[in-house]
């Protein structure tokens, strides 16, 4: 009698769901392209209404007393519901647990999604059922298991569903094998050895709980505990066989909860039942009886109508060919609905339930970012330059972080431990220790590493470690310089991005890769906007060059590799974007492109910079007297952004992909769409500096010069009043016996001439819409710490705050020496 009852439930059960899906759900496949919301509730409605129908056969045929104790789920919530693995059956007595345990209006519009192995979504029936049904599938490979984890969320949110997660955290069910692997573990991190449960993998939980939050998507975090009092189905054979049971019942809270559950386990295995929680029970059998009838005669209907109607044998059968076809191609029917439904958002440019919804006010008082980056671990690259420092110090100002690796090179001998004192020993620096002590640069922790080497010079240890720890990257190292060889620039620009790619895809926990890139690497485009470019070269064929060939080789074939790009540095940066662009489908990526990057504007020290490269090393050079002609038009401008501008637009849009996904993944931080500096009015503000309030020390020749139109009398000022007196000069250094020195500074300023005209007689302008949106989701608090805009900036004062701190961390010239500066710049 039992072998009957089991393979009868089988076969009810498993004709139930082809029934559905040939007779229900196919039909409904049209709605879909019109309605992704109405699609999803009707699917929803007849799954929710299938669920009776398991139940009603284990407790009516099988005889299962299947008794739930604990929370009500409401319907009214959204929840995530976290639940021990007992056996490869526990789906089948899932199902009745969800019916007696949500209660509330509209149970047929609260839908359960499960976390299941992507190898179930190729079942027939069942697997193409909870496709269409928008369950979630996971490969077991947290790279891809958390982008796809991220757009359901995402989905699920701009609908505004109501809806359960279902997760397993343990990963499998428990057997023998298991559970000796779950001890194995335990041992090995000290942990507690369980009997009834294995150790639970937090980092899924962890994601989706966050993803969840961030979102205000989530009501509820639910922890069912299943129960075999007597026989533990462990496979499917013994539901065939008929041997039913006949009763049933973020990291550190996971863990909790776990222990918790073991607990209750071992409660129950000791005296035979829940000694907490009322017992869960619907006494009205109607829905039950409902499903019993329905479920149990559609599978009739279903073929009557297939042998009956021609066109709707070729409806299942077309949809059928359908859904295989994007079983194959992509990862599955949930995925392909998502997808569908972001492509009409983008070409109808349709407004997400969510968003039209008047939104719960926003606490102006809150910061988010420190909210997001609080106890986690950063990885930055290039980190000891000019961005990576002001960077790190903000970071560490502001932000509580957990961690923050920092790959550093060997450079002129000195390994990364004999670097750190000469990186952070900085004035730079200064006010983050008063603030918070000098044990907050113990968060620092540098990584011998080279990002133009093979592998990123890491040892497989440090390599192990960042893939287990890393949660947010920024990579900026490179190299800025214009003239750089073409293979050194390819080594670090191109290959050492593909490099960290690579790394990031190891990376177990990474939430956001940040790519800094410059607004100045697709040259043609006269108005650059907030998307990717095509890049000027295949980027793997040019690393393969580089690897192989000579640097004689290489230098002779730069310029028709470049293809009329001016430099080498534009050249690889956009190669750079073209391999991050590969991997936009595939990592959480994101890339910043910041315009002529200048020194601090604000905090912590106005003014602060640790290079001459750029606007202030002209400025520097005029002031000095050595630079007395720029070929420019004076009417034109370019866009400046000062460094912890930039520092904190980096933060703000790292935590704008974290909070509202990838909406936009391309960010121009620029400026000159709101304040555009006309060359002419930059000279001006630094020569009245220079001459009034701030001159430099050692002055050659009273600054002066001026800005030409024409290349001919350009060229001709330069040799008049720079190249004729360095050389007089040098001529008599030699005499007196001293080293020359004009020559060389001035064969510099000749090259910086052929990098800076390029730029200052061609005019770009940047659209920077989706700066400006993640701008305007800021709080009045995060405005206030972070500022991300030019406004209330008063450049005469920035410009003095400027050649102020480059005599002092530049030049060394201290403040004391201003006066006697103006007297010598009066004689």
């Amino acid at each position: 009698m039992g072998l009957l009852k089991g393979w009868l439930y089988c076969l009810l059960w498993y004709t139930s769901i082809l029934a559905g899906y040939a007779g229900l759900f196919c039909p409904l496949l049209p709605v879909l392209f019109f309605s992704n919301k109405l699609y999803r509730c009707c699917t929803d409605a007849l799954f929710t209404f299938w669920q009776y129908y398991p139940t009603v056969l284990l407790e009516t045929l099988c005889g299962c007393d299947i008794q739930v104790s604990g929370d009500a789920i409401q319907t009214t919530e959204t929840s995530l519901i976290v639940m021990n693995h007992r056996t490869r059956t526990d789906w089948n007595f899932l199902w009745p647990t969800m019916y007696h345990c949500v209660y509330g209006k509209n149970r047929y519009r609260h839908p359960t999604k499960f976390v299941l192995k992507d190898v179930i979504r190729h079942i027939p029936g069942p697997g193409w059922v909870m496709q269409l049904a928008c369950f979630v599938y996971i490969k077991r490979c947290w790279l891809l298991d958390k982008l796809s984890l991220q757009r359901v969320v995402e989905y699920f949110a701009d609908l505004s569903y109501k809806y359960s997660l279902l997760v397993f955290p343990e990963g499998t069910d428990l057997t023998a094998a298991t559970k000796s692997k779950s001890d194995d573990y335990a041992r090995k991190h000290g942990l507690q050895s369980y009997d009834y449960v294995l150790h639970p993998r937090t980092t899924g939980f962890v994601f989706l709980a966050q993803q969840l939050l961030v979102r205000r998507a989530i009501d509820a975090v639910y922890d069912v505990t299943l129960v075999y009092p007597d026989l533990v189905p462990q496979t499917e054979s013994v539901l065939l066989r008929g041997d039913f049971p006949k009763q049933e019942g973020l990291r550190d809270f996971l863990e909790k909860r776990w222990l918790d559950k073991e607990r209750t386990l071992r409660e129950y295995h000791v005296t035979g039942q829940f000694l907490h929680g009322g017992i869960l029970k619907k006494e009205s059998k109607s829905e039950l009886m409902s499903a019993l009838v329905f479920w149990t005669l559609l599978p009739l209907l279903v073929l009557y109508v297939l042998w009956m109607v021609e066109w709707f044998r070729f409806l299942v059968l077309g949809h059928t060919v359908f859904l295989l076809l994007v079983n194959l191609t992509t990862d599955g029917f949930q995925d392909f609905e998502i997808g569908l439904y972001n492509l009409k958002k983008k070409l109808f440019r349709v407004k997400s339930p969510k968003m039209a919804a008047s939104p719960e006010p926003l606490d102006q008082s809150r910061d988010r970012f420190y909210e997001t980056m609080k106890d986690r671990t950063l990885l930055i690259t290039g980190g000891t330059g000019f961005v990576g420092k002001v960077l790190i110090e903000k970071v560490l100002r502001v932000n509580d972080v957990k961690k923050i690796f920092i790959l550093v090179r060997t450079k002129k001998g000195k390994n990364p431990a004999e670097r750190f004192p000469e990186v952070f020993n900085n004035p730079l620096f200064d006010q983050v220790k008063k603030m918070k002590g000098e044990s907050v640069m113990k968060k620092i922790h540098l990584v011998a590493g080279d990002v133009a080497a093979p592998k990123l010079g890491l040892s497989d240890d440090d390599r192990a470690m960042l893939a287990e720890e890393t949660e947010f990257i920024f990579h900026g190292a490179a190299t800025i310089r214009f003239d750089e060889a073409l293979r050194t620039a390819v080594l670090l620009n191109v290959r050492g991005t593909k490099l960290m790619l690579e790394l990031a895809k190891e990376c177990k926990r990474l939430v956001v890769f940040c790519h800094l890139s410059t607004a100045y690497c697709h040259l043609n485009e006269r108005i650059l906007y907030e998307k990717m470019y095509p890049p000027p070269a295949d980027p793997e064929s040019v690393i393969r060059t580089c690897e192989m060939m000579s640097n004689d080789v290489i230098n002779s074939i730069t310029d028709k590799l470049l293809d009329g790009m001016p430099n080498t540095y534009a050249f690889t940066k956009a190669l750079g974007e073209g391999l991050v662009n590969e991997q936009m489908d595939k990592l959480p990526v994101i890339i910043l492109r910041p315009s002529v990057i200048m020194p601090i504007l604000k905090e912590p020290i106005p003014g602060w910079t640790d290079n001459l490269n750029g606007p202030m090393g002209l400025l520097i050079a005029a002031g000095k007297g050595v630079l007395r002609t720029m070929y420019c038009q004076g009417e034109a401008y370019a866009d400046y952004l000062p460094v912890d501008i930039v520092a904190n637009t980096m933060i703000a849009c790292v935590c704008d992909y974290v909070l509202f996904g990838a909406v936009r993944r391309v960010y121009n931080i620029t400026s000159s769409a709101e304040h555009k500096i006309t060359f002419e009015e930059m000279v001006t503000m630094g020569r009245e500096t220079v001459y009034k309030k701030i001159p430099f020390n050692g002055v050659f020749w009273y600054p002066g010069g001026s800005m030409k139109q024409s290349r001919f009398l350009h060229n001709l000022a330069f040799f008049m009043y720079q190249w004729l007196p360095a050389v007089v000069i040098d001529v008599l250094l030699v005499c007196l016996g001293y080293k020359p020195v004009l020559k060389r500074v001035q064969r510099r300023i000749h090259k910086g001439y052929e990098v800076f005209e390029y730029y200052a007689n061609r005019q770009w302008d940047f659209d920077n819409d989706a700066s400006m949106k993640a701008r305007g989701l800021l709080t009045a608090r995060e405005r206030e710490i972070y500022k991300v805009d030019g406004d209330g900036i008063k450049y005469e004062d920035y410009v003095e705050d400027c050649i102020r701190a480059s005599r002092k961390y530049i030049l060394g010239e201290s403040d004391e020496t201003i006066p006697a500066a103006k007297r010598h710049m009066l004689v």
